[in-house]
């Protein structure tokens, strides 16, 4: 089996839970978007839970952010997902 690495490993020192995040950049590519359909199941397939079907118990949360098909990124959804997964505000 190999190791999965996410793109970030945060952790919340408040409540010792840790998040692993992934952030998608060229899902327009086909050889990427499939490439990442693999890493998902792996990640999957690992026992980790996306974030937005996580509860308390799991320790493996995955987050998974998008750009948008021109680059860029929604900050404010970002923001807004850190406050309420990460922070639990």
């Amino acid at each position: 089996a190999r190791t999965v690495k996410p793109d970030f490993t945060i952790e919340n020192l408040g409540t010792g839970k840790k998040f692993y995040w992934e952030h998608l950049g060229m899902m327009t590519k086909t050889d990427y978007r499939e490439k990442w359909e693999k890493k998902l199941a792996s990640y999957i397939q690992d026992g980790f839970v996306l974030h937005t079907k996580a509860t308390s118990d799991n320790e493996k949360v995955l987050i998974i952010t998008e750009e948008n098909p021109n680059g860029g990124i929604n900050s404010q959804e970002i923001d807004n997902l850190v406050r309420k997964y990460i922070l639990e505000e």
